[in-house]
């Protein structure tokens, strides 16, 4: 892809990667293409950012 991509085709791509995976094991892992990769690296990167910026139990917004 190379280019910015949408949420829901992040979404889309980062389950067809994990699609192959679950339903083919190691050889699966073999056919997850670099946009698939880029979508998953987005996915974590997005959530870990929302969990770092929640605030903790007795913590004000």
């Amino acid at each position: 892809m190379g280019e910015r991509f949408t949420f829901l085709q992040m979404l889309a791509l980062s389950g067809s990667a994990v699609r192959k995976v679950a339903t083919r094991g190691r050889h699966g892992t073999t056919q997850v293409t670099l946009d698939e990769i880029e979508a998953l690296v987005c996915l974590v990167v997005a959530y870990a950012m929302e969990e770092a910026t929640r605030p903790g139990p007795g913590e004000k917004i």
